[in-house]
């Protein structure tokens, strides 16, 4: 416990935990993230115009998308980054308190990033804590996740699938394949107050597989099987993502995962993560039909 408790009193070796990238790489890395980071605003502020009709969040789509569109000269990527994140504290205060949880997660990335402007002023070790410090907050985000399943009890006698079952459509497709269809009948016929539980022993296994696996999965990109790590995490982001719909913030956690890719593994993501975003502005309004969140 001891070895433990020092351990934990020195930062920089639990930065290491999620590896080391190559010097040469960092600031190519950093450059891209940011720039997808910014987008990632412009797309998430034009999609809740669409839902709420604010013209506010239109206006800070607007200006996020000129941050994007700057931050693509190295020259004016300061000033981008910077600016962005000024937009973000206006975006924070107007909406205040009616933010969704990821808006948090998202700013404390751009804040993190901003902290460390001018980018390619910034020292190799800077680069580096930065790189490891955005990893951390997505194994963070998949194992608090997991800890309030955990605490709150809901997923190991199934409450929680039960209750969305019989009130909202998130689980049906994967439920009734794994349930008879008077099981799944039954599920779907349960009225307040309840009892919410699953009954089926695969539904079971599948409702206590959702936490387990957002602890250990994650948990490998801190081990020698990184590689394996991070395929079976995109895997496992995909597959809550298809079943949650919120594919904005699966986006976010994606650009943060890619960051585990040895050298510059964002070197080819721009162009599909804005194709991404604006197939789902596009859903937004209408011209595609998808289902999310």
């Amino acid at each position: 416990m001891q070895r433990f408790l020092q351990f934990l009193r020195q930062p920089e070796r639990l930065l290491t935990l999620t590896g080391v990238d190559p010097i040469s790489s960092l600031l190519p890395k950093m450059q891209l993230c940011s720039s997808i980071l910014l987008f990632h605003f412009v797309a998430r502020n034009i999609s809740e115009f669409r839902n709420t009709g604010f013209p506010f969040r239109f206006y800070l789509a607007a200006g996020f998308l000129c941050c994007f569109l700057a931050s693509l000269r190295t020259r004016f990527q300061t000033v981008a980054i910077t600016c962005g994140f000024l937009l973000s504290l206006i975006q924070f205060a107007y909406i205040f308190p009616g933010h969704p949880n990821h808006f948090f997660l998202e700013w404390l990335a751009l804040l993190l990033i901003a902290i460390c402007c001018p980018l390619h002023c910034a020292s190799k070790e800077q680069l580096q804590a930065l790189c490891q410090t955005l990893k951390w907050i997505v194994l963070l985000t998949f194992f608090l996740a997991a800890l309030q399943k955990v605490l709150h009890g809901t997923y190991y006698r199934g409450v929680f699938i039960a209750h969305e079952l019989a009130n909202a459509g998130r689980f049906d497709g994967i439920i009734s394949m794994i349930v008879s269809s008077a099981e799944f009948a039954h599920y779907k016929s349960i009225v307040s107050p309840g009892p919410f539980v699953l009954r089926s022993i695969p539904a079971l296994i599948l409702s206590n597989l959702i936490w387990l696996t957002q602890i250990f999965i994650p948990g490998l990109l801190l081990t020698k099987w990184r590689a394996y790590g991070l395929v079976c995490t995109i895997l496992l982001l995909l597959i809550i993502e298809l079943i949650a719909r919120e594919f904005m913030f699966g986006l976010f956690a994606l650009l943060m995962l890619l960051l585990f890719i040895p050298g510059n593994g964002l070197r080819y993501a721009r162009a599909p993560f804005l194709l991404c975003y604006i197939a789902l502005i596009a859903a937004r309004f209408g011209y595609l039909h998808i289902a999310f969140n």
